[in-house]
């Protein structure tokens, strides 16, 4: 065999692969109107965490974000190294059946990078206000699709160039099997009366500040009293006559958020 004929030697190879992993999830919020009166601008209320693409993550709404809601991707737990990933989220039409709407829906112009500087990223003006048809029943429902870009590096060892790689086989896309998640706002309410006999008598008790107060009630799954202040509270804008207010019955609790109408009437 002449040199000219010896077979040539197979060249090394490698291969660099960026494979993209895709996750759908829903998160119901119900009680809507409830979360924009609970929370103020910049406060949000957050889903579990759920799993998708390869990662935890948790989405973070903002009932009052921008003058709309604003919603937040926020990768969960320590991420071991950057996670590169596209997001899409969208308000779902109910009974829609998953179905994407162009006019509610904002989705990231390229992949950002998540990593322990970065845990979060999202839109701060989605839509203004849902209407009639992404809100049924005080309940919205957002939909959250992650696409993950990874990128590998393989040795190949040799490489036959002669070889037909072609062995026939197909790959077959499994649709996503998307996860869901709750957030519920709820509200409770309570009325109470409370009676004060002898009021002019109560004027005699000297100093601003001084207070009467009623005993202990539950209302609303919460224990209170009524704190009434017959000349004032100095705490209070100057020129009020009268104050009343309420208090949690356990100064060791914390408050909850509550919103409540004072109203007298004179016979």
């Amino acid at each position: 065999m002449s040199l000219d004929e010896a077979p040539l030697p197979l060249p090394s190879a490698s291969a660099i692969s960026v494979t993209a992993t895709s996750g759908l999830h829903v998160v119901r919020l119900s009680g809507y109107s409830h979360a924009k009166l609970l929370l103020g601008a910049g406060e949000f209320v957050e889903s579990a965490a759920f799993k998708a693409a390869g990662h935890s993550w948790r989405v973070k709404v903002y009932p009052n974000g921008a003058g709309s809601i604003a919603l937040y991707l926020v990768l969960a737990g320590e991420p071991k190294a950057d996670v590169h990933a596209q997001f899409q989220f969208s308000l779902l039409r109910h009974g829609s059946k998953l179905t994407l709407t162009h006019d509610s829906g904002r989705i990231t112009d390229r992949p950002v990078t998540f990593n322990a500087n970065t845990r979060g990223w999202g839109f701060d003006n989605l839509v203004e206000e849902p209407d009639h048809d992404h809100l049924k029943d005080d309940t919205i429902l957002i939909r959250c699709d992650i696409t993950v870009l990874k990128e590998r590096r393989h040795d190949l060892g040799t490489l036959d160039l002669l070889r037909d790689c072609n062995d026939g086989t197909t790959v077959q896309e499994t649709p996503l099997q998307p996860s869901a998640s709750t957030i519920a706002v709820t509200a409770s309410t309570g009325c109470h009366v409370v009676k004060v006999s002898g009021y002019a008598q109560t004027k005699l008790l000297p100093g601003n500040g001084n207070r009467i107060k009623s005993a202990k009630f539950k209302e609303a799954g919460h224990a209170w009293r009524i704190w009434c202040y017959p000349d004032g509270d100095r705490r209070r804008p100057p020129g009020t006559s009268r104050s009343t207010s309420s208090s949690s019955a356990d100064p060791r609790t914390s408050t909850p958020n509550t919103s409540s109408a004072w109203s007298s009437t004179a016979n």
